[in-house]
């Protein structure tokens, strides 16, 4: 839903609020802002799981395809998509979002294969050296290609799950900071409530 200031349409819609627009237009500034290298690691990760199934649909096994398809990306200097993390050295929003699917018995073609490669990938690292555990994209990418959803939907969720924070900094900034202002994406601090626990459930 958010990762603070720092993502290029969090700064985008903070830049349209500063200068007095409407709510909705920051907020449209900030989605307008998701691009491939923003938002479009989903498709990336469908459409790289579909090659790899591709593959098996010609005879490779399971194993033979997620090599191959990886040492495609290693060949251009690529990461894998829908692996690898700026904040992340493992993901756990990919790691519950698997757990959910296998739980409710959707794990299909796309998330074994994503399985395969994300064992292979544990001990490998990135084109600049960084670790490469499953992301978020590429489990929300492994279940959509099981659910039959077309490509540019699995972007449409990313979008629908970002909404919710740029409204919340858009609004921030209108409320609480002077018109105009120069914004540094990396000075800010957490000023809300404090950690809050939710009440425990009945037995």
């Amino acid at each position: 839903m958010d990762h603070g200031a720092t993502p290029p349409s969090t700064i985008v819609a903070r830049n349209v609020a500063t200068t007095g627009a409407p709510l909705r237009n920051a907020v449209a500034a900030g989605v307008l802002s998701f691009g491939t290298h923003h938002g479009g690691d989903v498709e990336a990760a469908m459409r790289f799981l579909d090659r790899g199934l591709d593959l098996i649909e010609e005879g490779y096994s399971l194993q033979r395809a997620a090599d191959e398809i990886v040492d495609e990306c290693f060949r251009t200097g690529d990461r894998p998509p829908g692996f690898g993390h700026r904040l992340h050295t493992r993901d756990p929003r990919a790691t519950r979002l698997m757990q959910l699917a296998i739980e409710l018995e959707l794990d299909g073609d796309h998330i074994r294969l994503m399985q395969v490669i994300e064992r292979m990938l544990t001990s490998k690292r990135g084109p600049k050296g960084e670790p490469m555990p499953m992301n978020v994209d590429g489990a929300i990418g492994a279940v959509c290609g099981d659910l039959g959803l077309d490509y540019e939907f699995g972007n449409a969720l990313f979008i629908i799950s970002r909404v919710p924070g740029l409204i919340a900094h858009a609004h921030e900034e209108r409320v609480r900071q002077a018109p105009m202002r120069q914004i540094n994406p990396l000075d800010h601090t957490y000023d809300g409530p404090s950690e809050r626990r939710l009440p425990e459930t009945r037995k």
